[in-house]
């Protein structure tokens, strides 16, 4: 029998996932901001590479579309989304 996170992973694998910059356009804002308000977020993707020592970091970040509709419900009334 599955359990309830194991559930969640599943339906997570198969839902869609948006770019920081898909969800940018959607809700006209940049996508550095997404980025800012999801990175921290429960069920967010990212993977990142450093190449080398001294050059930079790449990170792709992959949104589902559950994690999506719930920031966008915290953003849309911030009085249910305030954290303490």
């Amino acid at each position: 029998m599955l359990g309830s996170a194991q559930i969640e992973a599943n339906l997570t694998i198969t839902e869609k996932h948006f770019a920081p910059d898909e969800l940018a356009e959607s809700w006209g804002i940049s996508p550095d901001t997404v980025t800012r308000i999801v990175e921290r977020d429960s069920g967010v993707l990212i993977l990142e590479t450093h190449r080398g020592n001294r050059s930079r970091r790449y990170r792709i970040i992959r949104i589902p579309e559950s994690v999506a509709a719930r920031v966008y419900r915290r953003m849309s009334n911030p009085e249910n989304g305030r954290r303490r």
